[in-house]
């Protein structure tokens, strides 16, 4: 009995002094976190051109002439709410100062609409598309909005050589692109 009351005495402070559950478990959580491998950069800048087919929150897809629709991710340079972190990945892999966005010809996601002709720039990162520009070329129907940011003639100009095509005074993206763009607008009349 005197042995168990000793011992019973001499833990009593340690029991005191013992981290609770949640601590615990928070330094379990800390001593458990692997530190992220360095994202693997194919390629940065590249192009691709042609006609909105679908728009989400978190990708853009763009059909080119003889070619299915491509799905591309979008970054936070494109979707500064919802996009991928490609700034912070390119910054980690070295890379960053190799984009070059345009903010005089950028545009965010939520200025594209299904139908626009558009080229962007893509970068594959982890073996992943991620878009990080948009510039739209026409709006069939109608009119090219002011790119973000900066002050810019980009969207008079392209708006007007859209008007001389409706018109008929010059043949280009609008004629290119007609096949998509029919097929487009027959796909969303109800039935």
């Amino acid at each position: 009995m005197r042995r168990t009351v000793l011992l019973a005495a001499a833990t009593w402070p340690v029991l005191l002094l013992a981290p609770s559950a949640p601590a615990q478990r928070e330094l379990s959580d800390a001593t458990m976190m692997v530190p992220r491998p360095k994202p693997r950069v194919e390629f940065v800048f590249r192009d691709h051109e042609g006609v909105v087919t679908a728009v989400t929150k978190r990708s853009i897809a763009i059909e080119d002439l003889g070619q299915p629709p491509k799905r591309f991710s979008v970054s936070d340079l494109v979707a500064p709410d919802d996009g991928v972190p490609l700034t912070d990945m390119l910054g980690e892999a070295g890379m960053l100062p190799l984009i070059r966005v345009l903010p005089t010809m950028s545009y965010h996601l939520a200025d594209v609409r299904v139908g626009d002709i558009v080229g962007i720039h893509y970068t594959r990162v982890d073996g992943m598309d991620v878009c990080d520009q948009i510039t739209i070329y026409r709006r069939p129907g109608g009119r090219v909005p002011p790119s973000f940011d900066q002050p810019s003639r980009h969207h008079e100009i392209v708006n007007e050589y859209q008007r001389a095509e409706e018109r008929g005074e010059r043949t280009g993206d609008l004629a290119k692109y007609r096949p998509i763009l029919e097929r487009l607008k027959k796909s969303a009349k109800p039935r």
